[in-house]
């Protein structure tokens, strides 16, 4: 994308400014992957209520990365527990419709006890999903090597 070229400096000289309108133009055109884009520009640049705004659209539409990151960006700027609780609700969402790091976020978010320490065995029990996941993918990985 273009934004990210001015956003890195890729190609271009780095322009925050003209990287944040490619990226706008990108999320209004109906892209979710330029919104999605515009997100992680928006943290990066420390601008995190607008990255939140973002991405609280993006669930509002039920496009599933923007649960795992909303999430992700919520943990990352710091929450209280009420915050935590929609945390883990919005991984197990992004869970539930596949998507890949929701899992693996959760089971490490649930085991450092910010949910409270009754919530700590269960991230065993999805710990123990998550390794049934992995063992099934490596299988399938196997035999599609020996075919």
């Amino acid at each position: 994308m273009i934004g990210d070229c001015y956003s890195w400096g890729h190609g271009v000289e780095r322009d925050l400014e003209k990287a944040e309108q490619f990226y706008l133009k990108a999320a209004n055109s109906g892209s979710w992957t330029g919104a999605l884009r515009r997100a992680h520009f928006l943290a990066r640049t420390a601008r995190f209520d607008d990255c939140i705004a973002v991405l609280e659209d993006g669930v509002s539409k039920n496009v599933t990365p923007f649960y795992f990151w909303l999430a992700w960006y919520l943990h990352d700027r710091g929450a209280d527990q009420a915050e935590y609780r929609r945390i883990d609700r919005l991984l197990a969402r992004a869970d539930k419709a596949g998507h890949p790091q929701a899992l693996p976020f959760r089971v490490r978010f649930r085991a450092s006890g910010k949910l409270g320490l009754r919530k700590i065995p269960s991230a065993l029990k999805l710990f123990g999903e998550l390794r049934k996941r992995r063992r099934q993918t490596e299988r399938r990985e196997t035999e599609g090597l020996q075919t």
